[in-house]
């Protein structure tokens, strides 16, 4: 039961903190150029970075994944 606790706080925090590099970047590139297709390469490469930053320190400290199904 403790295990399954933290694997859901961890996925928890980590989905938090994946959503609001999403949102950051999305409004950072709304300041940063009113051209369309720099917004979305601003927003992909924040959130590419972001997804491998989350899966490989989660991966190598704590051996869970980001998909609820597989917690439960």
């Amino acid at each position: 039961m403790q295990n399954l606790t933290k694997g859901i706080t961890r996925e928890f925090v980590s989905t938090a903190l994946l959503s609001m590099s999403i949102l950051g970047s999305a409004v950072m590139a709304s300041k940063l150029s009113e051209d369309t297709g720099i917004r979305l390469i601003i927003n992909m490469v924040a959130t590419v970075f972001m997804i491998f930053y989350l899966i490989s320190v989660n991966s190598r400290h704590f051996d869970i994944d980001f998909n609820p199904a597989v917690t439960l």
